[in-house]
């Protein structure tokens, strides 16, 4: 009765989702919230084979909702259905399956126990209590650059120019963008933000439900599933305060004061020396990946939930089926996770294969679904994928790193080592993990990318291991009998959580005042682009020296060229980030344009707003000719700060 009532509920949200464009903000939310992140995922994990762990259950529907949803209306989009129509009539669609799924008769589930469900609801609660109360926790890091690309995609279609580089395509996966996007074309009243503080929430809860869950599938009790959960959140990394500590020892200032200064001079720095010795910051926290708006604190959900597919596939055929659908979302969400689950599986039926040469009963069907599970999706992925991928240059090369070394030992050591325990004492059913483990160190290793952003391979190796992990170091608590198991307890918490809590700390303290955080406009200049945003096409490109974050982060609008940082982000050709570099110089200084500039903007065919800085003196030229009314600029809009200029060819 109580599952009859909740899809009965779940089917009015979605029809008050469908009209979420006349409700009040509140209501709003609420329904296209539960549709976009719950129901959606929901119906995609009913009809999947049953048999795993009840937190799956919940963790598939969160982890499932962007991709079953998001999947279908950009598939609409493509072919030319208007957006808001499209948004309405899935909503419908769900509506009615949820009515539906109501009055079917399902098998009973198996009830969670509040270790496996508490840790994930605490942190995830832990997590919006710090995105939401602190205003510049969301733009930091990579946040900025996300939320431009949902408003390209809310406004100007997809597949999504780079916003970074007016007229080249995004070399980037953007399916969460066009999940976000969703919202805000069934709900305009909705800030771009929303949608994608959604997303962490739901993945920061859907992660560590899923890693109970696998812990439950490798034969943990409820209290052991429990402690995985807690522990993804504390072991990485778990010798970094010794840094702060040392610091605090032998420096200038000593102390309680120098921890206090370190903690609180920018989330940054903190975390740089947090992971020191490592290949990125984010390693020195698991919580960063949560903290940080960004699609791939959704791909640590999927992953863990492939791997408990994988491993319930190992044993049955019928669960390749949940394995190719973890497989498709974690491609749409985010393809470095998606490609590793694709490798995976297609280990997985390598070695199924190998079992079949033993004579292994039923070795060949298992081997042939899990292959199936494993490419199935990639193939039907395929346009998707060559969108985001087709003319990528040295994103990949082979290398080996001191820093590669380190993040293996510093950050990902205690769960590798005992998690290796594990499999030492526990052979069968070992294999998918063991597996997992090989292949992600290998890539973690030896791969490199751009930014140093192989770490992500062993943010997943740590989340491969860390449920034999916490087996290993349970049994090992429990081993001590009563009189010495309290002692473990205490050097385990004082080993593990100090790392942790700094960087908590650090979170917290978040002003936006280290050098690398992210520089919050000042109110006029947000006056100015949020006048841009509604006052200039949407296909105007604007042309700004000052860095352009902000820019299209709040006007939705392309810029010609963002910036040095973005050319060695996506792989794009550097004649074309050269010529869009050049012709912005001159456009914001007032000299005349290249000759390939010339050309560049006759082949776009698109308006040109130039962004004039008080900060920056070189852009003043550009100022005084459109106050003169020379060589064809215009003003727009003026301000103290920020100037915008309309740029007519002349």
């Amino acid at each position: 009765m109580r599952a009859r009532l909740a899809w009965i509920l779940a089917a009015f949200a979605a029809f008050g989702a469908a009209n979420a464009a006349v409700l009040p903000q509140p209501l709003a939310l609420g329904a296209v919230a539960t549709t976009c992140t719950l129901t959606a995922g929901a119906l995609v994990a009913s009809v999947l084979p049953r048999g795993l762990p009840p937190t799956a259950s919940i963790a598939l529907a969160f982890a499932l909702s962007p991709f079953a949803i998001g999947a279908p209306w950009v598939l609409l989009r493509l072919i030319g259905m208007d957006p808001a129509f499209a948004a309405r009539a899935l909503i419908v669609v769900i509506a009615v399956l949820a009515m539906l799924r109501a009055w079917r008769p399902g098998a009973p589930m198996d009830r969670m126990t509040w270790q496996e469900w508490l840790p994930g609801l605490l942190w995830a609660g832990l997590v919006a209590a710090l995105l939401l109360g602190d205003p510049w926790l969301p733009p930091r890091a990579d946040g900025w650059f996300h939320a431009g690309v949902v408003l390209q995609v809310a406004e100007r279609g997809l597949p999504p120019e780079d916003p970074w580089f007016a007229g080249l395509r995004l070399l980037y996966f953007w399916g969460t963008h066009a999940w976000a996007a969703l919202w805000l074309v069934l709900a305009p009243q909705l800030s771009v933000w929303t949608p994608l503080l959604a997303l962490n929430l739901s993945a920061a809860a859907a992660t560590l439900w899923a890693v109970a869950a696998l812990a439950r599938a490798l034969g943990a009790d409820a209290r052991v599933a429990g402690w995985a959960a807690v522990l993804t959140v504390v072991a990485w990394s778990p010798f970094g305060w010794i840094h702060v500590a040392a610091r605090a020892a032998v420096g200038e200032v000593r102390g309680w004061s120098e921890v206090v200064r370190i903690v609180e001079s920018g989330v940054d720095p903190l975390c740089f020396m947090l992971a020191s010795g490592q290949l990125h910051a984010s390693m020195a926290f698991h919580g960063d990946k949560a903290l940080v708006i960004t699609p791939f604190g959704m791909g640590l959900a999927l992953f863990v939930l492939g791997l408990l597919a994988a491993c319930a596939a190992w044993r049955e055929t019928r669960h390749a089926w949940t394995l190719a659908a973890v497989g498709a979302a974690a491609l749409f969400v985010h393809t470095v996770v998606g490609y590793a689950l694709t490798l995976l599986g297609i280990g997985y039926a390598g070695l199924l294969g190998l079992a079949a040469l033993r004579r292994q009963p039923g070795a060949i069907p298992r081997a042939v679904a899990m292959l199936a599970a494993a490419v199935g999706p990639a193939i039907a992925l395929a346009p998707y994928l060559q969108m985001i991928t087709a003319g990528k240059r040295g994103q990949l090369a082979l290398a080996l790193s001191r820093e590669a070394v380190g993040t293996a030992l510093l950050g990902v050591g205690l769960s590798v080592t005992a998690a290796a325990w594990w499999w030492r004492r526990r052979r069968a059913g070992a294999e998918p993990l063991l597996v997992a483990t090989l292949i992600l160190s290998a890539l973690a290793l030896v791969l490199r990318l751009p930014e140093s952003n192989q770490s992500k391979f062993f943010n997943l190796l740590a989340l491969a291991t860390v449920a034999p992990a916490a087996i290993t170091l349970c049994g090992w608590i429990d081993a001590g009998g009563a009189r010495t198991r309290p002692l473990r307890w205490a050097a385990l918490a004082l080993l593990l959580t100090p790392t942790p809590l700094l960087s908590l700390w650090g979170f917290a303290s978040e002003r936006g005042h280290s050098t690398m955080s992210w520089r919050m406009p000042s109110p006029e200049a947000v006056d100015v682009f949020t006048w841009a945003r509604s006052h200039t096409e949407p296909e105007a490109l604007f042309a700004d020296l000052g860095g352009a974050r902000e820019l299209f982060t709040i006007s939705g609008r392309s810029v010609l060229w963002g910036g040095s940082d973005g050319e060695r982000d996506w792989g794009h050709a550097p004649e074309a980030l050269d010529v869009r570099r050049r012709t912005v110089t001159a456009l914001c200084t007032g000299a005349p344009l290249p000759d390939d500039g010339t050309r560049l903007l006759a082949r776009l065919q698109r308006p040109v707003v130039v962004v004039a800085r008080q900060s920056r003196a070189e852009t003043a030229r550009a100022l005084a000719l459109a106050e003169q009314g020379l060589r064809g600029y215009r003003v727009l809009r003026r301000g103290t700060e920020v100037s915008l200029l309309q740029w007519e060819g002349r």
